[in-house]
């Protein structure tokens, strides 16, 4: 197997550049450079740079600091740019739309949220105004509008598909240049995929989305899609456990584009900015100039746009560190947001309108007003061929030529030269004042860089200009923030980009020989970098299973592992989806205990993080939850005639290994109504009244064990749609099943119970649960016969598709697709099911 791994060259006194060879030349070089470092016997394993970039460039990279600040007269620092030069991979099969994977109609049953247009002109001349007062700033770039009904999973926008359901809705913005949506509440079952697209660009799709979204909370703007309409794809399987929860609550009116497939600025160049200058027109500046960014993202009520730029580590490590103004994003959600597009910029020198390469999601790690900058991890998925700047700590004097890199009101990248002055608005100690000799800065520069023309090095991040800004005023001086003075804030992650336990202060898992052996559990947060790839080794005695799972988010880097019977031995087993998770399992027939070892790499991206699952023997949970439904008696139907439509489900805890107390709180919704009996009103249930009172038996209750003591409830706290409680038993339980609660709905769709359990056997650990299930009142729907709900010409089509052929439309139950079935269906053509 040859998978491209990292190796490193070098040209030049400020740049590296790091390109993929086979993983056998790495490991080669690599061990061939830990020999050497042996020999000259570094003093302290944590002062190793490690990053096969920086091992064979060690010459070039200054030693790394220690983590902390640094005041501002500690000797200088300079890290050199580092390019990262990707050899193609072999692309893996890339997930298909379901409207086009099943041959469906998307749009058949699909509900559309339109918006008017917004006053263009008057947001325009707001926007003036507000960036000649604050000189500089964040450009606005669009509106958000919230929707009057959110839409969600419980809106009729269904259709059957083969092997599953199918949801769809559209939010058209009329007249939008570009348009986001927002999800909330997103918790999908497994199986259940979240997709959304621009249907007049058929290259503009997201997805999919799993479990609960990118950011594992449940809300997340999409990505930027051109044009004024989305549509939004939520398929569920039928193995699935029930539907899950979306909702969409509000969209982004774009009226400055961030695309532009025609010419410059995304749409955005006006007569008068002829002073900005091409950097596509200064070879001298390639390819320092690919780390620069364009960043849209929202924050409260409207999105914006800045510029960033990719900073190198140390260790030159490729961590996706980008750094711009603190005016631009200061906030956990703002960061979120951001949608970023490399290589915007022009083809070839004034000529060629590249549309760029989108990532999406950050995080935000540190930010500071005093010289206003903020540092941000880009999560999502990087393009091949980026630069990270390299960046220099020392004095800037007066006089020094200077250069930044920006985007000027969106437009693609553009460079202005300059010099270096006294900061000319008071704060010559936090920035660097930059009057400008050709091209200028404007809304949409904010954040860009500042670099010293001798060494083309970083030294500020653009904050503010004298108005009236860009080519109206292109002799007005700048302030950007001194990149020195951030520096004693964020050392330590300059330093290196962030590890796990096993691959940091002087420990690396980057080969099976250096590989730790771990036993079974979880091991969660672990970082994998596409510079340092991630050994385990697991001892397996003979007889016994081995399964490992890891779970990420696979749009910020596709993860992959393989199992090898021995260290330099066999590959046994592998795991390499485009999937969230991958998981493999081997059990060890060999006849003695084995060590294997775990190889988990990036097949995509430089970066991300995976929470590892280990399990090695058989494993049985010592407390789980399951649902079971419960026939309701005819005795209690005839006692209370509402439960003649109802359904009943016990939640049951199973205990194994034995215990002496178990504690559940668990809260069980439903989109509808739980039964509560007419008569009686208690917190747990009352057998010795069941006979005389049948429908009683069929309350919704907590159990006081399994209806009987010892144990007891408190609660429940009821609603007609929530009911919560706490059960506690404190005798010994033992092992086996016992029903601790009973929920009886009357109306509704999706039951749902989540909580935690704790017991002895758990040492005290909280175990959470969360559990669903689809609620059928089993009405009859006779005719029905693509599950849809509605008794139409689709159900007419199947029916005369079987005619006489098959039982694919037989209605009245007699194995055939005859008349009788014909006549049945007509008799209740286009009445809704019940």
């Amino acid at each position: 197997m040859h998978r491209e791994q990292c190796f490193a060259a070098f040209s030049g006194d400020n740049i590296v550049y790091v390109i993929r060879q086979s993983r056998a030349d790495f490991l080669a070089a690599k061990h061939q450079e830990r020999e050497r470092l042996k020999e000259i016997q570094m003093q302290s394993a944590q002062n190793f740079m490690r990053g096969c970039s920086l091992l064979l460039a060690m010459s070039l990279l200054p030693l790394s600091l220690s983590a902390g600040e640094v005041s501002q007269s500690a000797t200088p620092v300079r890290t050199p740019m580092l390019t990262d030069v990707q050899i193609p991979r072999t692309p893996k099969a890339e997930p298909v739309l379901p409207s086009l994977r099943y041959a469906v109609d998307p749009t058949r049953t699909m509900l559309f949220q339109i918006f008017d247009p917004v006053d263009e002109d008057a947001l325009r001349i707001e926007d003036e105004q507000q960036m000649a007062k604050n000189g500089l700033g964040r450009l606005r770039t669009g509106v958000v509008e919230k929707l009057s009904q959110s839409l969600s999973l419980r809106d009729d926008a269904w259709q059957k598909i083969p092997v599953g359901r199918l949801w769809t809705a559209g939010v058209v913005c009329v007249d939008a240049k570009a348009v986001r949506v927002r999800f909330t509440d997103v918790n999908m079952p497994a199986g259940a995929e979240l997709w959304v697209y621009a249907p007049k660009y058929k290259d503009f799709v997201q997805g999919p989305f799993t479990g609960t979204g990118p950011l594992k909370t449940g809300e997340f703007w999409s990505t930027i899609f051109p044009g004024d309409t989305v549509y939004i794809e939520y398929f569920v399987p039928d193995s699935a456990q029930g539907t899950g929860s979306l909702n969409i609550e509000s969209a982004l009116h774009m009226y400055r584009s961030p695309f532009d497939f025609a010419g410059d600025g995304g749409g955005d160049d006006v007569n008068g900015r002829d002073c900005h200058l091409d950097v596509m027109c200064y070879p001298d500046w390639h390819p320092l100039h690919n780390a620069t960014v364009k960043l849209e993202f929202v924050d409260g009520g409207s999105s914006y746009l800045c510029s960033g730029t990719l900073m190198n580590t140390q260790a030159g490590d490729l961590t996706p560190y980008v750094l711009t103004a603190n005016h631009c994003i200061d906030n956990d959600a703002a960061a979120a947001s951001i949608a970023f597009r490399w290589f915007y910029q022009t083809t070839s020198c004034d000529h060629g309108f590249g549309s760029g390469i989108g990532s999406d999601y950050g995080t935000l790690l540190w930010h500071k007003q005093l010289m206003d900058d903020s540092l941000v991890m880009a999560e999502g998925l990087l393009p091949d061929g980026l630069t990270w700047a390299g960046w220099d700590t020392g004095t800037v004097a007066n006089g020094t030529d200077v250069v930044g890199i920006h985007h000027p009101a969106g437009q693609r990248k553009k460079i202005s030269f300059g010099t270096r002055i006294t900061h000319p608005f008071g704060n010559p100690t936090n920035y660097h004042g930059v009057t400008w000799t050709a091209g200028t800065i404007e809304g949409g520069s904010s954040g860009s860089g500042l670099y010293r023309a001798d060494n083309q090095l970083y030294i500020g991040t653009a904050s503010h200009s004298e108005a009236p800004l860009g080519c109206t005023n292109p002799d007005g001086p700048s302030g950007y923030g001194r990149f020195d003075v951030a520096y004693t804030y964020i050392s330590s992650y300059m330093n290196e980009g962030p590890e796990d336990e096993y691959d940091s202060m002087g420990q690396t898992n980057d080969t099976c020989v250096d590989a730790p052996l771990l036993t079974g559990g979880d091991y969660n947060g672990m970082v994998l970098k596409s510079v340092s790839d991630d050994w385990y080794g697991f001892v397996v005695p003979d007889g016994d299973p081995l399964e490992v799972t890891l779970d990420f988010t696979n749009s910020w880097g596709d993860i992959d592992m393989e199992l090898y019977d021995s260290c330099g031995g066999s590959v046994i087993a592998s795991s390499a989806t485009t999937n969230d998770q991958e998981y493999l399992t081997v059990t060890n027939n060999t006849g003695a205990t084995q060590v294997y070892y775990l190889h988990v790499y990036l097949s995509s991206d430089v970066r991300n993080q995976y929470d590892m699952s280990v399990i090695i023997g058989e494993y049985v949970p010592p407390v789980q939850h399951q649902l079971v439904q419960v026939p309701i008696t005819q005795a209690a139907k005839d006692d209370d005639p509402t439960l003649e439509v109802a359904e009943t489900i016990d939640l049951q805890i199973v205990i194994n290994g034995g215990d002496d107390w178990t504690s559940t709180d668990a809260t069980a919704t439903v989109d509808g109504t739980f039964y509560q009996h007419p008569t009686f009103d208690a917190d747990i249930p009352q057998t010795g009244f069941w006979p005389a009172f049948p429908s009683l038996e069929f309350d919704s209750f907590f159990s006081a064990r399994d209806f009987a003591a010892p144990g007891f409830a408190q609660g429940p706290d009821n609603t007609d749609n929530a009911i919560s409680a706490i059960w506690f038993d404190t005798e010994d339980t033992g092992d086996g099943t016992y029903t601790i609660a009973r929920y009886t709905v009357t109306s509704g769709t999706l039951f749902a119970v989540s909580g935690t359990t704790t017991a002895r056997n758990t040492q005290g650990e909280l175990l959470p649960f969360s559990l669903q299930m689809d609620i059928n009142f089993n009405q009859d729907c006779s005719g029905d016969l693509n599950g849809d709900g509605v008794r139409d010409q689709a159900d007419l089509g199947i029916l005369l598709a079987s005619y006489g052929i098959d039982a694919g439309g037989d209605i009245d139950g007699d194995g055939d697709t005859d008349q009788a079935d014909l006549g049945a269906l007509l008799a209740v053509y286009g009445v809704p099911c019940p």
